[in-house]
């Protein structure tokens, strides 16, 4: 094609087997490259634009700057003023966008119908070319409350919180020494007093920083769309060939020389141990290195060679080893983060008890090196093996890919095409291309403690004491030191670990679950009348089961998913039966991890939960040893059995999670579990779940939180009991202590054991199983499949099955009710509320509707109260589904008061009603809403799973119209205007409301004091209940049922 280079034409993107798409590279006169994808099946077109230029370029007086102009550019530019055009457009157009600030990168991207691709590219490119984007002042103010409130979402998050300790770690003089983020004191309040920067000179520093960064060689734009390569490219150059290249300053010669030649850990800041106290209940410890950038070493991947190897979680594994002498329940090893010319690499240990006491910590270690050593004493033979097993796998991986999503497809070649050679965007991340083990060698000998990063997470409050360093931004507290000698001595000594057998720890064996059959099922039906799956036979079990079924004659592809459900009254009928289940699940997943995690690692996975109605099982990939994996659960399931360790690892990890889940979840996660079990049953809290598994595990050693503690435990970085001045009869006690908490576990692990031994007859008894088979599999391999899997189970083929019902609850027309608490963790300064208007019993026509509304509503929704009102980060509208009832959502996270986010809720919904249905809804609005939702709806499945979650929706609901989109589709394009607002108005004065309020412990922001009337006037008109399961509890209630009849389902 005219202009384009002759290395261009040349570069041929190496692409998976299956994928049809077409692609093409193109770099611009002006240094701009880009990937431009042609798609023929196209129903949902894309593009992403990654700047290379992310938080690690802030100036050191305005961090969070590069945040804060990715927020920015969303606001209106010259030839598109009004700040939300963008977002309107998609949204009336069935698209969306984001955009994410990373350490070296910023990523703008959008989704959109294809015939209206070119209307949003021309408002995208408004962003990247010169004297473009407004930055109003007006704006700019807004916009950092929004920033700030990102940031105060992020307050209670450890994974914030860590990642900005070790920044704050980093040498000072460091690119990575930055608070990524930014809130109001880093752009606003300290720019003003401590370098006399007004909010005008902010706005200049915005300006000045998209001059000098945002040029078009640190560029790279992805683009997908149905017109042909040729069209695209015409796109591509007339919208983007005038974003200017600019020369690099001298301050932007200072960075990169800074990155370059700077070390972002001193001696001085290595070799540390570092204790932090977190906002979850978690014990852990982390051992962290950090190498040198990998990506230019992506052909051998070292440092994922190594990931691979001390991540394994096979039989002789460290995580084997670590759970053999009961001090670990996980294990993570790889990169935390690579970024400004470092590669992070973490070995991430979550501990038990006994692993998280001082000895503990130091045998995890011990472990750890040797098994680095091992690593290191193997020869490259030894190594050659392994990473064969792991080429193959990459490669076999990559030939079958799913063809991604066209959204996350743009963000992923965008970032990639600044880290690969063009040829290799798509490959280079994946595949293991030749072995190097001088490379690897080097990585290995990184490993040392005199390198080490060595940090202590602990809840239980034996630290806290020491913890009186504060954080400056999350406010986390820590304490560090040089790792004690003792420590050390112990971690560097060659015979602390006996290596011998039956727990030696050893490289990876070759793994048995490598595909070896990846040939395509011939498919005898015919493909045009093949849409939806259909019931098959379950031999000898079709009184108990159900399996529908469809052969896959879309991807092409070697690979098939299963979803098995067993519901059970056993499991549905108490809270105590499906904590009981879980742990039961729990522990035959722990049970099989070594078995399984060979399975995951050749493309094969599957997960066992309780579901609320009974146990699912799931279960996908390459389908050619997924009969044998099944095989393997099924036996797992009935053996029962399980031994002592097991159980205590079972016990820590659930016990944790569950805790977690009741105390330390946000605010607006709170809000939507108090909500269902408001109104649905079976349904429990996450707070009575967690006092439930307390029963069943009373007496057992648990990870520990401060807040279980009686009185402060002591125990000295690096001292021993004797340095301490522990007496000798505090000694006597002690042991005496231990030994009746020993035998108090001993005696709870005998019960719970009884417990779960023979449970699966329980939950079984009278089960009723449902099975949903898709994928490279016939009919007849499907009823096979499932029937060998409960014939393995001993499943009785004639015993009646129980049927299970889900309910909702049918709130009363025209009432308006209110549920409030406090927020579950004391800490969270983060209000949120939830009201949910019930707009009746989910059918084909409601919720073809109701996403019409939520599409012609949720933008504004969140432009009004987000983008304008700066009320909090987390703004939502949704149409939310509960058994067989539908209803509208309105979602809101923030700072303020609960009580007036209700007032601006139910102003806003006044307005929609008195205003919005008559003067905002024309016809040509209307029209284009419409085709907004019918675009969506008409959007195909893009990989097997994402077609089988359709299906399976339908299975959940009991509604079993798997061809419902084209349903809706047609309701949606035969209803008229006036129609449509009939049933707006219906929905917004008719129908029943359900307000749920989490109310922050910590004192509330205000919004002003003109709005105290209006808040007083709509908290008047709901009726408060403090019980949260009152409503469905009540004897008049009434509910929308699923389907009781087991015949008719």
């Amino acid at each position: 094609m005219e202009g384009m280079s002759a290395a261009d034409a040349s570069v041929c993107i190496v692409k998976p087997e299956k994928d049809y798409r077409d692609y093409r590279y193109v770099k611009l006169d002006n240094g701009l490259m880009g990937v431009l994808i042609s798609d023929d099946k196209c129903d949902k077109a894309a593009c992403a634009m990654d700047v290379h230029v992310g938080s690690c370029l802030d100036p050191k007086e305005l961090p969070g700057l590069a945040h804060f102009l990715e927020h920015m550019l969303f606001l209106g530019t010259q030839k598109y003023p009004d700040e939300t055009e963008y977002s309107q457009y998609l949204q009336k157009h069935g698209g969306d966008s984001n955009a994410f600030t990373a350490d070296d990168d910023t990523c703008y991207y959008y989704t959109v119908a294809p015939e209206s691709f070119e209307g949003a590219l021309d408002r995208f490119a408004q962003f990247f070319l010169p004297q473009q984007p407004l930055f109003t002042e007006s704006a700019a103010e807004r916009e950092l409350h929004a920033v700030d409130s990102e940031h105060s979402k992020n307050l209670q998050s450890d994974m914030w919180r860590f990642h900005q300790l070790l920044r704050d770690s980093c040498n000072p003089e460091h690119p990575l020494n930055r608070f990524a983020t930014g809130n109001l004191k880093s752009l606003r309040d300290d720019p003003f007093t401590l370098h006399k920067i007004d909010q005008k000179g902010v706005r200049e520093a915005l300006l000045k920083f998209h001059a000098e960064h945002y040029s078009s060689h640190k560029m790279a734009i992805v683009m997908i769309n149905k017109m042909p390569l040729d069209e695209l490219e015409k796109l591509f150059r007339h919208y983007f060939s005038s974003v200017e290249s600019k020369a690099m300053s001298q301050q932007q010669q200072q960075q990169d020389a800074t990155q370059t030649h700077v070390l972002p850990f001193r001696r001085e800041d290595l070799g540390r141990l570092v204790y932090v106290l977190p906002v979850r209940t978690t014990q852990q410890i982390d051992f962290e290195w950090f190498l040198k950038e990998q990506t230019p070493l992506y052909l051998s991947k070292p440092a994922g060679y190594c990931s691979h190897v001390l991540g394994h979680e096979g039989k002789g594994s460290l995580l084997s080893r670590l759970k053999a002498e009961g001090l670990a329940t996980e294990l993570v090893a790889g990169s935390s983060f690579e970024a400004a010319g470092v590669y992070g690499f973490s070995v991430q240990v979550t501990l038990t008890p006994k692993g998280s006491e001082e000895q503990g910590l130091i045998r995890v270690g011990q472990l750890l090196f040797a098994f680095i050593r091992m690593m290191a004493s193997s020869d490259d033979a030894a190594h050659a093996t392994v990473f064969d097993d792991l080429m193959r796998m990459s490669d076999i991986s990559f030939r079958f890919r799913s063809t991604p999503d066209p959204g996350s497809q743009v963000v992923n070649i965008a970032s990639a095409l600044h880290r690969y050679p063009p040829k290799d965007v798509m490959s280079g991340q994946s595949l293991f291309y030749k072995f190097e083990p001088a490379l690897i060698r080097e990585v290995l000998s990184h490993f040392t403690c005199e390198n080490l990063r060595c940090v202590v997470v602990d809840s239980s409050g034996r630290y806290n004491d020491m913890c009186v360093s504060e954080a400056p931004w999350y406010g986390t507290k820590h304490c560090s030191q040089q790792i004690p000698q003792r420590w050390r001595d112990a971690w560097g000594s060659p015979g602390s670990v006996d290596l011998s057998a039956p727990t030696a720890m050893h490289l990876p064996k070759s793994n048995p679950f490598l595909p070896q059959d990846l040939a395509l099922r011939p498919f005898n039906g015919d493909t045009t009348a093949a849409r939806w799956p259909e019931r098959v036979p379950c031999p000898g079990y079709d009184k108990r089961c159900h399996i529908y079924h469809k052969q896959d004659t879309t991807f092409a592809l070697p690979k098939a998913v299963a979803y098995i459900t067993m519901h059970s009254g056993y499991v549905s009928s108490s809270l105590e039966g499906r904590m009981t289940s879980l742990l039961w699940t729990e522990a035959v997943y722990e049970a099989l991890n070594e078995y399984a995690y060979e399975a995951s690692m050749a493309g094969l996975n599957y997960s066992l939960k309780q579901n609320g109605t009974g146990v699912q099982l799931d279960i996908g990939g390459f389908n050619d040893k997924l009969p044998v994996l099944l095989k393997a659960i099924s036996e797992k399931m009935t053996a029962g059995d399980f031994k002592g360790d097991i159980l205590k690892l079972v016990a820590n990890i659930t016990h944790r999670q569950l805790r977690n889940a009741a105390y330390k979840r946000q605010p607006y996660l709170q809000c939507m579990n108090r909500l269902s079990v408001a109104v649905t049953t079976p349904a429990h809290s996450e707070i009575e779940q967690f006092t439930a598994m307390q029963s069943l595990l009373e007496g057992m050693s648990l990870t520990a939180d401060d807040d279980d503690m009686d009185t402060p435990q002591q125990q000295h970085c690096g001292l021993s009991n004797d340095a301490a001045g522990t007496s000798s009869n505090g000694v006597a006690a002690a042991d005496k202590a231990d030994n009746n908490k020993a035998e108090t576990e001993a005696a709870a692990l005998q019960r719970i054991k009884g417990t779960l031994d023979g449970i699966h007859n329980d939950i079984l008894n009278g089960c009723f199983v449902e099975a949903l088979v898709i994928g490279n599999i016939t009919a007849d391999e499907a009823g096979e499949l499932i029937s060998t899997f409960l014939k393995e189970l001993s499943v009785e083929p004639s015993a009646p099955p129980t049927p299970v019902l889900r309910k909702a609850l049918k709130l009363q027309p025209d009432i308006r009710q209110m549920y409030r608490c406090n927020g579950a963790n004391p800490d969270d300064p983060n209000s949120a509320i939830c009201v949910a208007i019930q707009v009746g019993e989910l059918s084909v026509r409601t919720s073809a509707l109701t996403d019409v509304l939520a599409n012609w509503i949720g933008q504004t929704f969140y432009d009004d109260l987000r983008t304008k009102q700066q009320l909090g980060y987390i703004v939502a509208s949704y149409a939310r589904i509960a058994a067989r009832s539908l209803s509208l959502a309105f979602l809101v996270q923030s700072t303020y008061s609960p009580d007036e986010l209700l007032a601006r809720i139910e102003l806003f919904l006044k307005w929609l009603v008195e205003t919005a249905v008559e003067g905002e809804l024309t016809e040509e609005t209307y029209a284009l809403h419409q085709q907004a939702v019918v675009t969506v709806k008409s959007q195909k499945p893009k990989r097997i799973n994402e077609e089988a979650q359709r299906y399976l929706a339908e299975l959940t609901i009991r509604r079993f119209e798997f061809d419902h989109l084209d349903k809706e589709i047609d309701i949606i394009k035969s209803t008229s205007l006036s129609e449509f607002r009939e049933f707006v108005r219906e929905v917004f004065t008719s129908c029943p409301r359900l307000a749920v309020l989490i109310d922050s412990r910590q004192p509330h922001k205000h919004i002003d004091d003109t709005q105290t009337k209006d808040t007083h006037d709509v908290m008047g008109k709901y009726a408060s209940f403090g019980d949260l399961t009152a409503l469905r509890r009540d004897p008049s209630a009434a509910f929308y049922e699923t389907p009781a009849d087991i015949d008719g389902w």
